[in-house]
């Protein structure tokens, strides 16, 4: 597992820069699987991701 990132909202303006810079990292880590966290995650986000890493994407939820 790699947690990149914080837990914090971004400053605005600053966003999109913290998700790509995120992404970039992720895809030199080469990883068979990505599944962020809906939690703390915006709609443009997760489309981001499930662009970014395609069949490596998978959602991620919680069930009772």
């Amino acid at each position: 597992m790699v947690a990149v990132g914080g837990d914090r909202f971004p400053l605005p303006g600053d966003a999109e820069r913290r998700v790509r810079e995120a992404i970039a990292t992720l895809k030199r880590a080469n990883l068979s699987v990505v599944g962020p966290s809906p939690h703390d995650s915006t709609e443009w986000t997760i489309g981001e991701f499930r662009k970014s890493f395609g069949d490596c994407y998978r959602e991620v939820a919680a069930r009772n």
